[in-house]
């Protein structure tokens, strides 16, 4: 084991020293700013802007087709080869088919190849080549084709030229955009609408607006694409915004319901993206004929929210109202489902999908696999995803997220192998799961492999979930210095409350409390409105006289700051109510009885050598009142209140929205023993399956 210890630590150093010299050689940012170029550019304001990067899914499918290049489509294309003579609308569909295939370095060789024959493409053939070069994402070959449509004084063409402006944009120059777009004659809608696209991009809502106000000087109008492009695209649009473009929509969307339709969804989409629920539904309800898209997008907005019943009323009411369901609305319908701690409203969703012959589709199976993890089922999420004939990277990445979120890390692991025998990739999703699973079984040793390993044998960028996981593995294991220095290896820009809030929770069950304090105040700068007591074990450590005064010095920080401290709840399904309780919850009509068993189960466990963790309770009370605050934590309650509801042995499902406390957990394992029933408890970290013997699928990792 120390071996082993040794060995994950000497790797871990050695990417934190890579870390440290790349960020001791990037020095000051040299991206030029936008360069003048009259007339578009005169008008807009500079913009910082970087060569757009190649995405490393790009530089894999190039690395498997660079051998084979024009083999790879098979037949048809060797046939092609073999003719005798072909003309540019044969090549033109040839290289369209390679861009299907997303071969843009075969479409490319076939392009030179097309020429060395004599042929001369035509504009079709120019804008097919130049959507190679986009999914190539090489400016190099931009440029090479682009001087050849100079040469054949092509590029005041509308539709070459919207081409050549696009081609720059998506790949990240946007000076060479703006000098082809001025270099086109009366440039249409279409060529406006891609500047902006490129705009958006770059997150310069000013820049947008000015083309805008442009366009209109030019008499030329914005169409629903150009709307939607905005509403869609835009980084760092304000929800102000966000209405402004909605105003100027308006007329669009009065010209046809079908533009209404769509630029509503857009609408919908943009303000779900701010929470803006009330006026996402205001946007939705305004929609005269609502497509399946407007309810999908309704539906997912109010999913993401955090508002899943709403979201199911509304699938409810799209199937009330006979609009044709599809794979991806049923999807985003059931992932809603996931969020809610209620087994049998997971069930009815399959059915639905029976009845609408969608339970085949593996976008639906692949939906229900997380869906039933998520709602404490793992029998029934293995039996789905064994459904699936051949799994994609979505369903793999699935099913390996699921089995570590149930305490299966192992599990995991060989399922990823798995995936690898069946010729799937894994993705930085996948790598998230088995990183995940790792960290919740205290695997540090794997975890620090497979997180080193992944860039080399995979080729995956590792990114922030995929440090944090890693943190979260290591301190798991008490190596709380070397967490916080591979945290601080990220960018700063990367961190975010969670991985500061790992941290933070394993420096209290290692009881270090000056590194605690520390990613307390990380936490606190990165959002002043954190609870501080939520955070957990700032204040948990030492001796108890300075605990109360911690906990003094924070409360009056709490008030200073106007925060509202979230309380822990949690809920239980029970007959299809969702019954919600939080500590000491005195609301319920069944309060009397809920405490009498409470007490009943309290003094069970008790005989089984249960011992009150009152290390747990940040009141300076009585010790007697300590253990009373700790029988009356929600979960508790939860429990008790399913205990005398459900029929004897019946699983208990339940969900709470913090981390599970070291007392509960303690407690839930023996309640199981006791009452001779599973219960599962899923926390805001993952799920704990307690067995009728007294375990815990954590292992009492959490």
């Amino acid at each position: 084991m120390k071996r082993a210890r040794s060995i994950a630590a000497g790797l871990l150093g050695r990417f934190l020293r890579q870390c440290q010299q790349q960020q001791g050689s990037r020095g000051v940012s040299t991206r030029p700013e936008i360069l003048s170029s009259p007339p578009i550019s005169t008008f807009l304001p500079g913009v910082k802007y970087g060569t757009a990067n190649v995405l490393a899914e790009q530089y894999r499918i190039q690395s498997q087709i660079a051998g084979s290049k024009l083999d790879h489509l098979g037949d048809r294309l060797e046939a092609f080869l073999r003719a005798p003579s072909s003309d540019v609308v044969s090549w033109t569909k040839i290289l369209a088919a390679c861009n299907e295939h997303r071969d843009y370095i075969g479409a490319l060789d076939l392009f030179d190849r097309m020429r060395e024959q004599g042929v001369v493409p035509d504009r079709i053939c120019f804008v097919t080549v130049l959507d190679s070069v986009i999914g190539l994402g090489d400016i190099a070959q931009g440029k090479r084709i682009h001087s050849m449509v100079l040469d054949r004084e092509l590029e005041r063409d509308s539709m070459i030229g919207t081409a050549v402006v696009k081609m720059y944009a998506r790949i990240g120059s946007i000076q060479d955009a703006c000098r082809a777009f001025d270099r086109i004659d009366q440039p249409g809608v279409a060529a406006w609408t891609v500047l902006i696209g490129a705009y958006c991009r770059l997150g310069s809502f000013n820049s947008v607006m000015q083309i805008l106000e442009r366009m209109e000087a030019e008499g030329v109008k914005p169409n629903e694409v150009t709307f939607i492009t905005i509403l869609d695209t835009c980084k760092n649009l304000a929800l102000e915004d966000g209405k402004k473009i909605q105003a100027l929509a308006s007329e669009q969307q009065q010209r046809s319901l079908d533009a209404s339709a769509r630029i509503g969804t857009a609408v919908i989409g943009m303000f779900s993206r701010f929470s803006s629920m009330i006026l996402a539904r205001e946007a939705f309800d305004k929609i005269s004929q609502k497509s399946v898209a407007a309810y999908t997008a309704m539906i997912a907005g109010y999913a993401n929210n955090k508002q899943p019943r709403e979201a199911l009323a509304i699938f409810q009411e799209m199937i009330r109202r006979r609009v044709a369901a599809d794979n991806l609305v049923l999807a985003v319908a059931i992932s809603a489902c996931a969020s809610i701690p209620d087994l049998e409203e997971g069930k009815a969703l399959h059915c639905s999908a029976m009845d609408l012959g969608l339970h085949r589709d593996d976008v639906v199976r692949t939906a229900l696999v997380d869906m039933y993890s998520r709602c404490g089922s793992m029998e029934d999420a293995s039996a789905v995803f064994g459904e699936i004939e051949r799994p994609d990277t979505i369903a793999w990445s699935a099913m390996i997220a699921a089995l570590g979120r149930h305490g299966d890390p192992r599990g995991a692991v060989a399922m990823a192998a798995r995936m690898q025998q069946d010729g799937w990739r894994p993705t930085g999703a996948t790598m998230v799961g088995v990183l995940a699973a790792c960290a919740h079984a205290g695997m540090m040793e794997e975890a620090v492999k497979f997180f080193v390993d992944m860039a080399v044998d995979h080729g995956l960028a590792r990114e922030r979930e995929h440090f944090g996981c890693l943190a979260d593995a290591l301190g798991r294991r008490g190596e709380l210095a070397l967490a916080e220095e591979l945290i601080r290896a990220m960018a700063a820009e990367e961190w975010d409350e969670r991985i500061w809030h790992s941290l933070l929770g394993n420096c209290r069950s290692y009881n270090d409390m000056e590194r605690a304090n520390r990613c307390a105040d990380v936490i606190m700068r990165l959002d002043p409105k954190t609870d501080p007591l939520g955070v957990g074990g700032m204040i948990t450590g030492g001796r108890a006289p300075a605990r109360w005064e911690d906990a003094k010095r924070v409360r009056k920080l709490i008030a200073a700051r106007a925060i509202k401290k979230e309380p822990g709840k949690s809920m239980i399904s029970v007959k299809n109510n969702v019954r919600g309780f939080v500590a000491g919850d005195r609301s319920h009509p069944h309060t009397k009885e809920t405490y009498e068993e409470v007490h009943r189960l309290t003094d069970l466990i008790k005989k089984e050598g249960y011992i009150p963790d009152t290390r747990y309770v940040l009141h300076d009370v009585p010790e007697d009142q300590k253990e009373r605050l700790l029988w009356y934590h929600s979960e508790r309650l939860a429990i008790a209140y399913g205990s005398i509801t459900t029929p004897p042995g019946t699983a208990l499902r339940i969900i709470k929205n913090l981390r599970v406390c070291g007392d509960c957990h303690t407690a839930t394992k023996l309640f199981a023993k006791v009452m001779q029933r599973e219960i599962i408890v899923r926390d805001n970290r993952r799920f704990h399956h307690f067995a009728k013997d007294g375990t815990c699928s954590c292992g009492d990792y959490w």
